[in-house]
């Protein structure tokens, strides 16, 4: 986006091209005139080259300053993630270990309900004979 510095050169050098061949309109334009207006259109040239350069510059500047703003705020993120991943990481090995533990405890249990019904079922078949026996 151009200065305003620069817009004013630029209505400068479109007067100054205007007042230069006001009075001459029919009259042909020499070389000196022409040579005249060249270096007045390269200065200018020159002067919006130096602020194209200046702005590059700048905005190289910026952009380094916002890839390094950037470039910590995802380290920080990063971090962050890495903290959280890890807390439910845990979380679930954890809860993991906690089934783990629950799930060898059952063939016990079954054991034990099947062995409390065996020694419950001989008990009444022990007692139904012994209840035949005292009728026979």
């Amino acid at each position: 986006m151009p200065k305003p510095e620069s817009l004013n050169e630029l209505h400068r050098l479109g007067g100054f091209v205007n007042d230069q061949h006001e009075g001459r309109k029919d009259q042909p334009v020499t070389g000196a005139d022409l040579y005249n207006v060249a270096v007045q259109l390269d200065s200018n040239f020159a002067s919006l080259r130096s602020e194209s350069v200046n702005l590059r510059t700048e905005m190289n500047a910026e952009f380094k300053a916002l890839r390094t703003d950037m470039n910590a705020e995802f380290k920080s993120v990063r971090a962050e993630m890495t903290e959280g991943f890890a807390a439910v990481r845990s979380e679930m090995t954890e809860g993991f270990a906690a089934v783990r533990s629950e799930m060898s405890r059952i063939p016990l249990r079954v054991a034990a309900w099947v062995a409390t019904t065996m020694i419950g079922l001989i008990g009444v078949v022990c007692a139904i004979v012994a209840v035949v026996i005292v009728i026979v």
